[in-house]
Formats: C-alpha cells, structure tokens, sequence
C-alpha cells in the first residue's frame, strides 16, 4: 500500500519513518510533531525530526505547513539536539491554518509529505495531562454538564517528545501535573519543565497535584519546585477529611484506614505574608495546614492540590472525580460554547479573536464596493450584451442593408473593455492609492520581578501586487527588552467560513503563494499580497527584563472590606492616558498617570462595580440595566477592554463569544490571586518592520488607525520598585 493511503489527513506526525538518501543506510528518522500526534488548528505546534541511529551527520532541516489560504509556510532551521539515547533530535515549530493540513519535511535535498493522527478544531479545548491519571476523561465529561464544549484531555506518555520552548505548548488551555510524574530526577526532561514554567509565566494555567510527591519534587529542584507554594517541612497524614469533602460537594465522605491515610505535604513559613489564595485548610487559620492553594506565576495561575487522585484512598473514592472537575474548573474558567459544525462561522463573528480581526482588517480611506453598484453594473452589462447589442444590430441592418457580422464582432471587445474600465474605476474610486495600515497594540508588564509580555496585530492594505517582508521587535524608544523571544505569523478568521482555520476548503486567493520565515519566527519573507486586498499578522514577544523595570513602585495593601490602599508612583518615562485600576471585583479610576505623580485609592469618590463597568450597566427609573455586547463592533479599544478582562465581564455569557486565540489576553484569573491591574493607553510597544525596506509600515497613529494598552500586574501586600510608599490610614 502506498504512503499517501496509510496517512489520515492532518498536521501532526507521528511515528513515521524514512529512508534518506545520501545518508547512512541504517539511518532512520522518526517525525513526532505536537503532543504525541495531537495538535490544534491554529496554534504553534512542534515538529521533532529524530534521527535514531548513524553518524554525526546534522543536515539541515525544514518544515513547510499550511496557513489558513492554503499556502505553505517554511519554518526556520530546525534546531539540534542530542537527546538522553545518543540521538540526534532537530525541533522546530510550525502553525498549521487548515483542518487537512499537511506537511511537507525538507531534509538536505529530500522532501516528504505526512499527515497527521489527530488535528482537533481550532475552537477545542484541551487539557494536557502529565502523569497517570486514568480519571481524566470522566472529569472532562462532568465539565461538559452545563451544555459547553467538553475540553480534550490529551494524555503525555512519552515526555521527552514534547517541545523545549513556551511556545510549543500554545495549543494547551491547561496542563495538569501528576507530583509521581516529576519526583523523579529525569525522569520528565529538565528543559521540558522550563519550557512548561515559561509556558505559565506567560499566561498559562497548571494544576500540581502533588501531595506525598511533594517533598521529592522540592528536593529535585528546577522549575517544578518553584510550583509548589513553599518549601516543604514534611508529610502528615490528614486526620480530618470534612474540608475536602466540602470542597468536593461530595454526598459520601472519604474513608481513609490506618493502612492507606491521607498524607499531605506541610509547608515552613506558609504565613499571612504569601500572596497564595488558600481555597481549602485544615486547622484553625489558613496557614496551618493549607490543601488547596492558587496563587499567580507571571502573567498565569498555578493551582495546588495537597492530593494525588491515583493513590489510595482517593483512588477509590467517589467524590474524586467531582473534587478533580472542580479543580480543572478553577483553572479553565467557565465552560465553552459548544459549536454546531464546520459552517458555524456563516453565522457572523465566531469569537473575540474574529472580531479583532474584523476591526483591524479597517483601513482609512479603503472600503468594499458597495454590493448595489456591482449589480447595477452586472445588470448593465447583461443588457448591453444581448437585448442593447441585438436592437443596436438589428436598426443597422434595417436601415443600411448590410450584413451587419463586422459590427456585431466589435460590440462584443468594445463592450468588453468598455465595462473592464468602468468596474476599474469603480474599484479605484472606493480604495485609495497608497499602503494603509491598522494595528492594535497590548503590553504587559510583571511588576512582580519584570517580566514582558507584548501582542500585536497588524493589517495591511495594498494597492499594488506585491511580496512583503515582515519583522518584529519591541519598539526601541518604548522599551528596550533584553534578549526577547518573537513570533511572527498570519491572523486568519476563526469558524468555517471562507478562509478560516476550520474551513473544508482553502480560500482561493489571488496571490497565493509560498512563503517563508527568516532565520526565526519573528520574520516572515516573501508574503503574497493581491492589488486591492489586505494581509493580517499577528505578532507576539517575551522578555524577562526591559528598560521598564517594574513600572510603578509603591504598596498597595487589601483591607478587611475587600478594598485596597496605599500609594503608587509611576516609573515610566511617559504617561499612561485614562488608567483604571481593576482588583478583585472593584475598579478605581486613576486618570492620566505620569511619571512622579502619586496615586491613592482611597481618594477621590471610591471604587465601582468592574463587572459594571464592562457591561455598561446603568440604571434606568431605578432599574438595573446592562449594554449588550455589540458582536458586530469594530471598535477595537472596546474589543480589547472586554477581552482583557472577558471573564470579569461575565465570559461568554455576556458576549456570546468565546475568546478564541485572544482568551491569552485574558487577566481576570489574577484578579483573585492578591494581583491589581493597572490599565491604561500609551505609546505602542511592538516596532513592525518591512526587511526589504521598500513598503512603508506605519509604527505611530499619524499614518493609520492604531490602538495601545498598557497593563502593569501589581502584587498586593509587598513594596514595589525598591522603596516603600506610605500605607494610607
């Protein structure tokens, strides 16, 4: 049987060999791409060429994969390893646009195609497991009971295959963590765990369940040890099981012998002062024995759990898998919108990301032909071929004579070329001459210890056939990042319509066109762009450090109603335009903050309601009342306010949309982890260039539309910026 008939169609590839010529004959190369054979459409995927046996022989490795129009996209060299066996391992990472994706592998001179196992809709959610947890799937069916779509629990066997990079794991809404599964020195790679850990920092969300494993994972170190809430004194066994019941909602109680206890980690110097949000205790105050801790890492969430379901005696209890959906519950959010089928994005908008993508793809100046002018011209030119041409032949002929067949030949081309110049026009008259621009711009700033993160998106609108060539980089005098990490790629539509990620067919483009990136992901060569069209990016990069230090310094501290006080100071060299303060449930409003100019939440008229103020909810003849969410808008100052906050505003219940590849800009998680949010707008921080330097790429307002959010993530209870502010009495 031939190849092509013994690979499903898809993206990812699993455990398929080839014979390459010029190389070793018992060489052989296993190509392992996502988590096991399990990828989604849309996301960053990793793609591992394995070369088991031969020489030291590195040729250079390519990896071409389908956008959402159907062409294909080359990756940068793959990068070499030598992984724990003495193989040879080149890893890259590619994202797939088509449901039927395929790849094409280019080693030295030799191409292959593949397919995939498995290639799950862009709109799926999945949960990544790492460890045994044979529970897993009748979890995610009690998540499903509210009507949403159940998340995909992708289980890891083989933990070396998994990417080394935080990107690699963009296809995971969630990673679960079995504490047996990384007690082990090397048993789950080291750089795997980074590359989890940076995952995390960047927006992510773990779950540890770790609780007689938790000394063994404190005691090998690394990133995984920095998971757990604290160093470990020791394991007790849990006399009083009445607080996991409860958490649980179980109607049995857990049952532990004398032979199979309860045994949880105890923690040294679990105080009042950790910023850790304890769910769950034993004792007379949260700090005595804490079970179930939430806490923030970065930019994401970490969630502690002092069990382990596979173990006795939660292995055989029956409130094990509530007590699980409710732990993944905490760490997915509330549950998706389920979708009818592939044609779901005829509908309209299919999520937040789709209408981002609507805003930015509004350009000044350049607008569609309205559909009224090209039936009129449509209608003209059917009456002018044949009712029009036939009167026009016929009068001739009755008053010359003659044959009319010569004149007749000419109508047809006259007419022809007449309407060609007329619809060109048209088009002209409706777009401009010139390159348009439309971006919008997000940065977040840790001021935990610095960290940044920054997304863009970028339209760009052409009047003339052309290849572009873009670049990224954070915007020198914005912010200088020290050594940051960039992507680059394509901002498609969300749904099946035409030229979505989930549609069946390829959008049949006029420039359609393989391109590539550089010698990186933060730059793209040669893309194709049609006469009158546009082309979308998105762009993302990530910095441990930057110019902009923490941002603010200060204290701000929460007190017994819920509210916070104390006192900020800007640190930035510019000021932040209309800041809003966001914690908890409460917003406070800020105003323009500059440099030097102190802040006090306890002046001025108080906080508001945030869930109010992101559903513009009023009152009318003392009446509650809330603004629906416009699914149609293309403000995308609106856009990115709601879907910044989106599960403060109410999730998909208040917008009908689920967050699609924007729910990353999604902060409301660290609202109920001791973090405020400062939001305001400031100058753009992303520098969008063109290599070739022949195509303007417009970085500032005065050439385009352009949006930029500025976000600082302020841990409570702790100075800030290397001085202590005065607490407000």
């Amino acid at each position: 049987m031939k190849l092509s008939r013994g690979l499903t169609a898809g993206f990812v590839v699993a455990g398929i060999v080839f014979s390459l010529p010029g190389m070793a004959a018992e060489d052989a190369v296993e190509i392992v791409a996502g988590f096991e054979g399990i990828a989604r459409v849309g996301a960053w995927t990793p793609v591992a060429v394995r070369l088991s046996q031969g020489g030291e022989a590195r040729p250079r490795v390519f990896v071409w994969a389908e956008d959402a129009d159907g062409d294909f996209v080359r990756s940068p060299p793959a990068r070499w390893r030598t992984d724990a066996s003495g193989g040879r391992v080149a890893e890259t990472t590619v994202r797939c646009g088509r449901p039927g994706g395929r790849l094409r592998i280019d080693i030295d001179e030799a191409r292959h195609e593949a397919g995939a196992s498995t290639l799950l809709p862009s709109w799926q959610r999945v949960v990544l497991v790492l460890g045994e947890l044979p529970s897993i799937d009748r979890v995610c069916r009690l998540l499903d009971q509210e009507g949403g779509a159940r998340p995909r629990p992708v289980k890891v066997k083989r933990p070396r295959d998994l990417g080394r990079t935080p990107l690699d794991f963009d296809a995971a809404d969630a990673i679960v963590v079995c504490g047996s599964a990384i007690a082990e020195r090397g048993r789950v790679p080291e750089d795997v765990l980074a590359a989890i850990d940076g995952w995390v920092r960047r927006g992510g969300h773990l779950l540890l369940l770790a609780g007689p494993s938790a000394g063994p994972v404190a005691a090998a170190g690394g990133a995984a040890a920095r998971w757990l809430p604290g160093p470990v004194e020791k394991v007790v066994p849990l006399r009083r099981t009445a607080a996991v019941e409860t958490y649980a909602r179980s109607p049995r109680p857990l049952e532990a012998s004398a032979g199979s206890p309860l045994v949880v980690p105890r923690f040294l110097d679990f105080g009042e002062s950790s910023d850790a949000v304890i769910d769950a205790f034993e004792g007379n105050s949260p700090s005595d024995l804490p079970l179930l801790v939430r806490r923030a890492h970065g930019f994401g969430t970490i969630a502690w759990a002092a069990f382990e379901p596979d173990l006795p005696p939660l292995q055989g209890w029956s409130g094990t898998d509530s007590l699980l959906a409710r732990l993944l519950g905490t760490v997915l959010g509330p549950p998706g919108k389920p979708r009818d089928g592939p044609l779901a994005g005829w509908t309209g908008t299919a999520d937040l990301a789709d209408q981002l993508r609507r805003a930015i793809d509004t350009f000044p100046g350049a607008s569609p032909v309205p559909f009224e002018w090209i039936a009129v011209l449509a209608g003209l030119y059917v009456v002018t071929l044949y009712p029009a041409g036939w009167w026009a032949v016929d009068r001739l002929k009755r008053r010359s004579g003659r044959d009319p067949v010569a004149f007749a030949w000419l109508l047809l081309p006259a007419s022809v070329a007449a309407f060609t110049v007329a619809a060109v026009c048209m088009a002209r008259s409706r777009h401009p001459g010139e390159w348009r621009q439309s971006r919008c711009d997000l940065l977040d700033l840790d001021a935990a210890d610095g960290g940044t993160r920054a997304f863009s998106f970028s339209g760009t609108w052409s009047p003339e056939n052309r290849l572009l060539e873009r670049s990224i980089r954070p915007q020198s005098d914005v912010v200088d990042a020290v050594s940051p990490s960039a992507a680059v790629s394509w901002f498609a539509a969300a749904g099946g319509g035409l030229g979505a990620t989930d549609s069946t067919s390829p959008h049949p483009s006029l420039a359609a066109a393989d391109y590539a990136f550089g010698g990186s992901l933060g730059c793209l060569e040669r893309v194709p762009v049609a006469a009158f069209s546009s082309r979308l990016f998105e762009a993302t990069w990530h910095a441990a450090r930057s110019s902009l230090g923490r941002g603010v310094a200060g204290r701000l501290d929460r007190d017994a109603q819920g509210t916070i006080r104390g006192r900020l100071e800007s640190r930035l060299p510019f000021a932040l335009k209309d800041c809003l303060l966001a914690h908890a449930g409460w917003l406070y409003d800020v105003g323009d903050f500059a440099a030097g100019r102190p802040f006090d939440p306890a002046a001025g008229r108080g906080p508001r309601s945030l869930a109010g103020s992101l559903t513009r909810r009023g009152s009318d003849r003392e009446r509650d009342r809330a603004i629906r969410y416009d699914a149609s808008s293309r403000d995308a100052s609106r856009i990115l306010e709601v879907a910044g906050l989106h599960g403060a505003a109410g999730g998909p219940g208040y917008t009908s949309l689920e967050g699609g590849r924007i729910a990353r800009l999604d902060l409301s998680s660290l609202l109920a982890t001791n973090r405020a949010i400062l939001i305001g707008n400031g100058p753009a921080a992303t520098a969008w260039l063109d290599e070739a330097a022949e195509i303007p790429v417009v970085n500032d307002r005065t050439h385009g539309s352009s949006v930029s959010v500025w976000r600082i993530v302020i841990p409570l209870g702790v100075d800030i910026g290397g001085e202590a502010a005065e607490t407000s009495r």
